[in-house]
């Protein structure tokens, strides 16, 4: 793969990036953490219900082509906010509310990743045989199919102890092929010592991190997650990745098998520069390795801070697509880190409140942003989400949305709050009946949103939906 080099990625003009093969066109911005519901989905089609630590809104969220809002005002910046209302009734019973979709809109109109300089750490314990290091395997060899001679790559095994496979590689042609045949030549042993591979995983990068002019240093983890000699706990983890993240190294988790460790997982991607997926199948390392993967490697933002200041006779419910929202007169939501995407992405803000008594036009909330990009210069922004009294969009009975992202966002709100529902079920906090009614509910609103606004995958969690509603008689 031949690219034309581009700078590492400060992306603070709006002027397209000169290339020879690059992607352009929409952009969207996807927060770090869980990317994918893909173990839940796995888990479901196995005849199973997923817990609650299984799945994440912004996980979900992630996975779609959620509508920007559309602004008078061009973005001028690297980040823009923009936001959305919908009036809401949710499956779980909770009563009309107020649905904000807060999304960030880019300057960016032609894209190329940095170079990298990567640490494959490939989980190979016992528990790891079959299917599983096969699925790493492929997304190992595929990953190296992506580099070149201006980026590197070390990899690292572990099972009871760690061993480097092979020292930070140049991947020209020759380095490329070392690294296959040392894929290839990995062997399933021993237990699983997360804290010992991790560890050397990064120093392997310690002796190539100076002077490679931008790339981007990241660690990627391959694992079930499920450690068993050394440190076990996830806070262990979170430590040994955040002393990274001080010295600019990002982490990317990917995992593997029905049991995934996926609160390791969340906990260990939400740090800055972090990111994590899930290989349920083929098809997605597939995903992951070739749409993807320019975007998953090169973070364009970090340390983002959103301000929503509700007006007067609005107050705070719940965030949902973002691991970190405190509430008080104002909701304060923090993301370590944003990456380009090419999908739309955005998080939901959800206020009490009577949108009858504004005028069409009238503030509901107050949304304010502050980041810092990728070389480190800080950068703000500003916007008044405005009620425009509901376009032609219903979601279910009693809701309506001004624009089509809103509308999407709220029965995608609905399939996770039916997700819940499942896991509440299995933890008998709530009663079959009352978790199939929402169940079934948001599969109605998806199938008819995907008929609305011609959009095939929504009729996919909506099949989904079903399933886990046939889930519930004997899946707990």
């Amino acid at each position: 793969m031949v690219r034309t080099r581009a700078l590492s990625l400060a992306l603070t003009v709006a002027s397209a990036l000169t290339t020879g093969c690059s992607s352009s066109g929409d952009f969207g911005i996807s927060p770090g953490g869980s990317q994918d519901i893909e173990l839940a989905r796995s888990i479901i089609e196995d005849g199973r219900v997923p817990r609650a630590d299984q799945f994440t809104a912004e996980g979900l969220f992630s996975q779609h082509d959620i509508a920007t809002p559309s602004s008078t005002e061009p973005c001028a910046e690297l980040l823009c906010p923009r936001a959305s209302i919908a009036r809401i009734e949710p499956v779980d019973g909770s009563g009309e509310q107020v649905l904000v979709q807060l999304a960030l809109a880019t300057n960016v109109a032609q894209f190329e990743r940095a170079d990298v300089n990567l640490a494959a750490v490939v989980d190979i314990s016992g528990s790891m045989s079959g299917e599983r290091i096969d699925l790493v395997k492929l997304g190992l060899h595929a990953a190296v199919d992506q580099l070149d001679a201006d980026d590197r790559m070390s990899l690292v095994s572990f099972g009871g102890q760690a061993r480097v496979e092979a020292p930070s590689t140049v991947m020209d042609a020759s380095g490329r092929a070392a690294l296959h045949a040392k894929i290839t030549a990995l062997e399933i042993e021993g237990s699983t010592n997360i804290e010992e591979g991790l560890v050397s995983g990064y120093a392997s990068l310690d002796g190539t991190r100076d002077g490679l002019g931008g790339r981007e240093d990241r660690v990627m983890l391959f694992t079930d997650a499920q450690p068993n000699v050394g440190a076990t706990d996830p806070g262990s983890f979170v430590g040994i990745v955040e002393a990274g993240a001080d010295e600019g190294v990002g982490v990317s988790v990917f995992g593997v098998g029905a049991d995934f460790g996926a609160e390791l997982a969340r906990r260990v991607s939400e740090v800055r520069g972090g990111n994590s997926y899930y290989f349920g199948d083929e098809a997605t390392v597939s995903q992951v390795f070739g749409a993807e993967f320019e975007y998953l490697v090169t973070p364009v933002a970090y340390d983002l801070h959103f301000t929503v200041r509700p007006s007067d006779g609005f107050g705070f419910l719940a965030a949902y697509g973002t691991p970190d929202a405190n509430a008080s007169d104002e909701v304060d939501v923090s993301i370590a880190t944003a990456f380009l995407s090419a999908r739309g992405g955005a998080m939901a803000v959800v206020l009490d409140g009577d949108l009858d008594a504004l005028l069409p036009g009238a503030p509901v909330v107050s949304f304010a942003l502050e980041y810092q990009t990728a070389d480190g210069q800080a950068q703000a922004g500003s916007i008044d989400a405005t009620w425009l009294g509901g376009g032609d969009l219903p979601i279910g009975t009693a809701g309506i949305a001004d624009d089509a992202g809103s509308a999407k966002l709220a029965v995608l709100l609905d399939e996770f709050l039916a997700l819940e529902a499942g896991a509440a079920f299995c933890e008998g906090s709530l009663t079959q009946t009352e978790a199939l009614a929402r169940i079934d509910e948001a599969a109605t609103r998806l199938a008819a949103m995907s008929q609305l606004l011609g959009d095939a995958a929504l009729n996919d969690e909506a099949s989904l939906m079903h399933k886990l509603a046939a889930n519930l008689d004997d899946g707990c």
